[in-house]
């Protein structure tokens, strides 16, 4: 990309990467550090809540996600989900950034089983983290 280098999972390096499902905390989650791209241990999905999604659990219906990145947040992803009983949950999450413009992309995916149960992607601009 002319006039400027995307920042990703891939490419984060030390920025620290964070999570955050239904407006539960922000979790630090495992990035992939150059230049080897080496994955570090990953941390477990979120929880399932049959009743539906409470702060850091997914679940049936609207689900919140947001992704933290060198200080950054991203625009607010949301996911519905079904009302099934998950078999094995897997959540993967895309995010890229465009440091000049402050473009951003962010897209999750929940399987269950290998199955996609959802899978959302949001546009906007990250904005700076409120401390």
């Amino acid at each position: 990309m002319a006039g400027g280098t995307k920042s990703n999972l891939f490419n984060t390096g030390i920025d620290l990467i964070f999570v955050s499902f239904n407006r539960g905390p922000f979790l630090k989650i495992s990035g992939i550090v150059p230049p080897d791209y080496a994955a570090e241990q990953a941390l477990h999905a979120p929880g399932w809540d049959l009743g539906g999604p409470s702060p850091g659990n997914v679940g049936p219906g609207r689900n919140f996600i947001q992704v933290k990145t060198g200080g950054l947040v991203l625009p607010q992803l949301i996911l519905k989900l079904p009302e099934v009983e998950p078999i094995a949950i897997q959540t993967y999450l895309f995010q890229v950034i465009e440091p000049g413009t402050l473009t951003a992309e962010f897209l999750c995916m929940v399987l269950s089983g290998g199955q996609i149960l959802g899978v959302n992607k949001v546009k906007g601009f990250a904005t700076p983290e409120i401390a």
